[in-house]
Protein backbone atom coordinates (compact mmCIF):
# COMPACT_ATOMS: atom_id res chain seq x y z
CA UNK A 1 0.00 0.00 0.00
CA UNK A 2 1.11 3.52 -0.79
CA UNK A 3 -0.35 6.03 1.67
CA UNK A 4 0.10 9.57 0.41
CA UNK A 5 -1.18 11.94 3.09
CA UNK A 6 -1.22 15.47 1.72
CA UNK A 7 -1.51 16.93 5.24
CA UNK A 8 2.08 15.81 5.79
CA UNK A 9 3.41 17.61 2.71
CA UNK A 10 4.61 21.19 2.37
CA UNK A 11 2.48 22.84 -0.30
CA UNK A 12 2.46 26.60 0.25
CA UNK A 13 4.68 27.21 -2.80
CA UNK A 14 5.02 25.31 -6.08
CA UNK A 15 8.59 24.27 -5.25
CA UNK A 16 7.67 22.97 -1.81
CA UNK A 17 4.84 20.79 -3.14
CA UNK A 18 7.01 19.31 -5.85
CA UNK A 19 9.88 18.78 -3.41
CA UNK A 20 7.58 17.12 -0.88
CA UNK A 21 6.15 14.77 -3.51
CA UNK A 22 9.66 13.92 -4.72
CA UNK A 23 10.77 13.16 -1.14
CA UNK A 24 7.67 11.04 -0.59
CA UNK A 25 8.42 8.90 -3.65
CA UNK A 26 12.10 8.50 -2.68
CA UNK A 27 11.12 7.48 0.88
CA UNK A 28 8.59 4.98 -0.49
CA UNK A 29 11.24 3.42 -2.73
CA UNK A 30 13.61 2.98 0.21
CA UNK A 31 10.88 1.49 2.41
CA UNK A 32 10.00 -1.03 -0.29
CA UNK A 33 13.56 -1.82 -1.43
CA UNK A 34 12.90 -0.54 -4.93
CA UNK A 35 15.31 1.23 -7.25
CA UNK A 36 13.92 3.69 -9.76
CA UNK A 37 15.41 4.40 -13.17
CA UNK A 38 13.41 7.61 -13.67
CA UNK A 39 14.39 10.86 -12.03
CA UNK A 40 11.44 13.04 -13.06
CA UNK A 41 8.61 13.25 -10.54
CA UNK A 42 6.01 12.76 -13.27
CA UNK A 43 7.37 9.29 -14.08
CA UNK A 44 8.82 8.23 -10.72
CA UNK A 45 5.46 7.55 -9.07
CA UNK A 46 4.25 5.45 -12.01
CA UNK A 47 7.48 3.44 -11.93
CA UNK A 48 7.16 2.98 -8.16
CA UNK A 49 3.62 1.61 -8.46
CA UNK A 50 4.56 -0.69 -11.34
CA UNK A 51 7.50 -2.15 -9.41
CA UNK A 52 5.43 -2.54 -6.24
CA UNK A 53 2.83 -4.40 -8.29
CA UNK A 54 5.49 -6.79 -9.59
CA UNK A 55 6.68 -7.41 -6.02
CA UNK A 56 3.16 -7.89 -4.64
CA UNK A 57 2.04 -10.03 -7.56
CA UNK A 58 -1.58 -8.98 -7.31
CA UNK A 59 -2.58 -5.42 -6.43
CA UNK A 60 -1.19 -2.18 -5.09
CA UNK A 61 -3.43 0.10 -3.06
CA UNK A 62 -2.82 3.82 -3.46
CA UNK A 63 -4.42 5.83 -0.68
CA UNK A 64 -4.46 9.56 -1.42
CA UNK A 65 -5.51 11.07 1.90
CA UNK A 66 -6.63 14.72 1.95
CA UNK A 67 -5.59 15.08 -1.71
CA UNK A 68 -7.56 18.32 -2.04
CA UNK A 69 -5.90 20.04 0.94
CA UNK A 70 -3.29 21.95 -1.10
CA UNK A 71 -6.10 23.39 -3.23
CA UNK A 72 -8.60 24.24 -0.50
CA UNK A 73 -5.98 25.74 1.81
CA UNK A 74 -4.67 28.02 -0.93
CA UNK A 75 -7.74 29.21 -2.80
CA UNK A 76 -6.88 32.84 -2.00
CA UNK A 77 -3.11 32.49 -2.35
CA UNK A 78 -2.25 33.30 -5.97
CA UNK A 79 1.41 32.34 -5.48
CA UNK A 80 0.68 28.91 -4.04
CA UNK A 81 -2.25 27.85 -6.20
CA UNK A 82 -0.10 27.06 -9.26
CA UNK A 83 1.60 24.46 -7.04
CA UNK A 84 -1.52 22.36 -7.36
CA UNK A 85 -0.67 21.48 -10.95
CA UNK A 86 -2.74 19.10 -12.99
CA UNK A 87 0.07 16.53 -13.20
CA UNK A 88 -0.06 16.07 -9.42
CA UNK A 89 -3.71 15.00 -9.70
CA UNK A 90 -3.78 12.65 -12.65
CA UNK A 91 -5.44 9.29 -13.07
CA UNK A 92 -3.25 6.29 -12.38
CA UNK A 93 -2.87 3.66 -15.08
CA UNK A 94 -4.56 0.29 -14.59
Amino acid sequence: MIHLDFTELAYDTPGKLEGSLFDFVKTSTRQNNIELQNSQLETMFAELTEKMLKKAGDRVVIWGDEYDKPITDNLNNKEALPATKKEHYTTFPK
